[in-house]
């Protein structure tokens, strides 16, 4: 464990020729404690080994300002009425969809691609997050699978749902019943390309940061109660969510009522 560590810290790396940052160090040793924990498991070692790892220095959460957000959200609706083009004519309806739904229940970007017309309920008035067999997709955490659709978000859905096409099968559909691309990380660059026009600022990750954590900021920063906050955006660890807390005065709505 030790020779190893001390190996990593003076190691460079063969493309940068620069010495692996502290999170990286951080990853080569998770990585061999995956090892000895699936050799413990498999009985090739008597005890458990918890190696020691490097540090990784706590980054400061970026976010969008609210009015950064409403002017990407204005953005985002004026384009998903135009026609987006012969090469991606879904590009900025999808987007705008997307946009709607994280801004609206906290779901992270792989819940929304995967996400099927058929997990949204409108009648219970909630979105059910379950895996995608179809994508081999597994959902990330999930204790609180069910997401409450607020009254905003209630309205948009059932507008939207009533212009749908029988072929549809998905949130984000190409228009035959399959996901709109495919995998998430086209949808990420296509808002990184809006944000940059809206210019935005591009050290802000679009969905992740730009929309999910300002939002939960926001709703930390109005009074919520942290644990509504946590469930509301499916952290496994109270901790994580209080990653985004700025102590202020405020009140104490429902969350997901406050979403809207």
């Amino acid at each position: 464990n030790m020779a190893f560590f001390k190996g990593l810290k003076t190691t460079t790396s063969h493309i940068s020729k620069k010495p692996y940052t502290p999170a990286t160090q951080n990853m080569h040793m998770r990585q061999l404690q995956n090892f000895m924990n699936w050799a413990y498991d498999n009985e090739y070692t008597d005890k458990r080994f918890n190696l020691k790892k490097e540090k990784v220095p706590q980054k400061e959460m970026e976010t969008f300002s609210i009015e950064q957000v409403d002017r990407l959200a204005e953005y985002l609706e004026k384009q998903s009425k135009l026609d987006g083009g012969k090469r991606n004519p879904m590009r900025h309806k999808n987007l705008y969809l997307a946009y709607f739904l994280a801004r609206h229940t906290l779901l992270r970007l792989g819940h929304i691609w995967s996400l099927k017309l058929e997990n949204i309920d409108i009648e219970r008035g909630i979105i059910r997050i379950t895996e995608n067999q179809e994508l081999d997709w597994h959902p990330k955490g999930m204790k609180w699978p069910n997401k409450p659709i607020n009254k905003t978000l209630m309205a948009f859905l059932k507008a939207d749902l009533e212009n749908r096409p029988d072929s549809h099968r998905y949130y984000l559909d190409n228009g035959h019943g399959q996901p709109w691309v495919k995998n998430v990380e086209v949808i990420s660059h296509n808002m990184r390309t809006a944000c940059d026009e809206l210019g935005l600022p591009r050290n802000v990750k679009p969905f992740h940061w730009g929309i999910r954590a300002t939002f939960i900021t926001w709703l930390l920063n109005q009074g919520v109660p942290p644990v509504q906050v946590q469930h509301l955006a499916d952290h496994s660890d109270l901790a994580t969510t209080m990653r985004y807390f700025n102590t202020r005065v405020s009140n104490s709505k429902a969350a997901v009522d406050l979403l809207g």
